[in-house]
């Protein structure tokens, strides 16, 4: 994981840390918040059920 904020954190593997404190039978998908909140409005906002997306 790279951070523009916390430079000095390297090597950090959160999706792996994560995966083992869970008992390492669930899927881990990590991603930055622009993202995770353009695929949360697709699945379960207003974009719901349509194919295409643009959020800004």
């Amino acid at each position: 994981m790279k951070t523009a904020n916390l430079p000095k954190i390297k090597d950090f593997l959160p999706a792996v840390i994560l995966y083992k404190k869970l008992g390492g039978n669930i899927r881990i998908m990590l991603d930055n918040d622009a993202h995770t909140a353009t695929l949360a409005e697709h699945r379960n906002g207003a974009r719901r059920g349509f194919t295409h997306m643009l959020y800004y």
